[in-house]
């Protein structure tokens, strides 16, 4: 599994090209005028930007190879709040997004259905338990509901060059992950 990892860690320049801007909406006008798209599902709003809440650099966590605000996690988060509803806390949806299926790994973040704001979970990724070679060949499960204050993944989590394996709960209250601390919170 880390294996895969590492020439995406090394290939990670930390800085961010022309595709790779985060888009927040600057006023609480814009904000409002964003839930305007006709495709997304009553009460989504439309994409507003990414907020990081871990120590990072533009729009990945610092050490991570995961970009946020490129054009193929812009593009799966569009997917996700145009198709899902909230599924967590009320107003959240939580969402798995492509990483490296070939290790079946994904990355979490949660969106906050009324402003469009996506909040990246501080990890690298998710994957099913590992075997006893260290890799996995399931993903990893995400447990939530929408009236649950917590979330729960399920398998192991890589963050910041360790890897746990086990079910690692976190809360959110939209401005702060708590539960479990992941490398990149401390």
């Amino acid at each position: 599994m880390l294996t895969g990892l590492l020439p995406a860690i090394a290939a990670c320049s930390g800085t961010q090209g022309p595709s790779d801007r985060a888009t927040m909406a600057a006023t609480a006008d814009e904000a409002a005028q964003a839930n305007e798209d006709p495709a997304a599902p009553v009460g989504n709003a439309r994409y507003a930007g990414i907020r990081m809440l871990s120590p990072h650099s533009g729009c990945s966590f610092l050490s991570s190879p995961v970009n946020f605000c490129d054009d193929r996690h812009r593009a799966l988060i569009e997917r996700v709040i145009a198709e899902r509803q909230p599924n967590f806390n009320g107003r959240y949806i939580v969402a798995e997004l492509d990483e490296w299926p070939e290790f079946f790994q994904r990355s979490v973040v949660v969106i906050n259905a009324s402003t469009g704001i996506v909040y990246p979970l501080p990890i690298d990724a998710l994957s099913g338990p590992l075997s006893a070679h260290g890799r996995s060949a399931t993903y990893g499960t995400v447990e939530t509901s929408l009236d649950a204050t917590q979330f729960c993944l399920v398998g192991a989590v890589l963050a910041y060059r360790s890897i746990d394996d086990g079910r690692f709960c976190f809360g959110f209250d939209g401005g702060r992950f708590t539960g479990h601390v992941t490398p990149y919170m401390q």
